[in-house]
């Protein structure tokens, strides 16, 4: 998935009548939300910030649509998921700022994109 596949217009969740096909868009929209951003800096490039905010508002869908759902989601599901709560939790240390660092006398790194 690429920030071009994200921006291509997708239909809302709750516009898609057949269940199979509900679930289909539901995955493609995880799998896009796999993309990850640099926060760290500021890309003045529009179709970057429109790329954040698509997957923003991709997010708040999927969790709508999870939290009003009133059945189980498929095993289907489960594994682009996990892959995309993965991709947006878990992250690499930074490396420490200094050479010479000591957790009991430096102050930790944190990651700016948290």
């Amino acid at each position: 998935s690429s920030i071009e596949d994200l921006l291509n217009s997708q239909v809302p969740l709750k516009e898609v009548p057949m269940a199979d096909d509900k679930k289909r868009l539901f995955i493609r929209k995880l799998k896009l939300c796999c993309i990850i951003f640099d926060f760290t800096i500021y890309n003045k490039d529009p179709i970057y910030q429109l790329a954040k905010e698509k997957k923003n508002t991709d997010l708040l869908e999927l969790i709508e649509h999870i939290s009003q759902s009133n059945h189980q989601l498929s095993d289907d599901c489960t594994p682009a998921m996990i892959q995309m709560i993965a991709a947006n939790l878990f992250r690499s240390l930074p490396a420490p700022v200094y050479d010479d660092f000591d957790p009991e006398q430096d102050d930790p790194c944190y990651d700016p994109n948290w």
